[in-house]
């Protein structure tokens, strides 16, 4: 596998249209481990795929080449969107702050019902508008209920959002206007 992909980068002047196509269909989950909050991430991880998306769930161990932080980033950065379940968060204050500011992808928190966000999670929220509203849910069958139209439309419009902005052309402005 790590031979096909290192000749894939070396061999192949297409190498944009692959990442190109990684980055539309991936979508990274974040949260915690722990039981309860494991059967969330892999209840979305499945219904992203039945939808099309290829959803990373960093749920294996870590690459010995790069830190926990630097593989997060990484994932983040081959993403369309990211969902980041912040109920009883451990990791994910610190996974979001490595993250956010340096990568213009939408960012979907969602939270259980009678949690509430990191004390600092709203500092996130108000400096970088990529960062969606948490979306509050009951149970994770009101999540999959709801995925397409309060998770994926809302990434996917903000990501629009996102590659009109990064479209745009530098604007000069002239002394003479002033």
């Amino acid at each position: 596998e790590v031979a096909q992909f290192v000749y894939l980068l070396m061999n192949n002047p297409k190498i944009r249209g692959v990442i190109d196509t990684v980055c539309r269909k991936g979508v990274l989950i974040l949260g915690r481990f722990t039981a309860e909050r494991k059967v969330v991430l892999d209840s979305l991880r499945t219904e992203l795929r039945s939808r099309g998306f290829v959803p990373m769930l960093f749920d294996f161990e870590k690459p010995s080449e790069r830190d926990v932080t630097e593989t997060v980033r990484t994932l983040a950065g081959l993403s369309r969107f990211v969902i980041a379940d912040i109920t009883n968060p451990k990791s994910s204050p610190l996974e979001l702050q490595a993250t956010i500011p340096d990568l213009m992808i939408p960012f979907v928190p969602i939270i259980a019902k009678d949690e509430h966000p990191f004390s600092m999670f709203s500092d996130l929220r108000r400096k970088y508008h990529w960062v969606l509203d948490p979306l509050e849910y009951r149970s994770v069958e009101e999540l999959i209920r709801v995925i397409e139209p309060a998770i994926i439309r809302p990434a996917l419009e903000m990501h629009a959002q996102l590659l009109a902005k990064r479209a745009e052309g530098l604007k000069i402005r002239s002394a003479d206007d002033f």
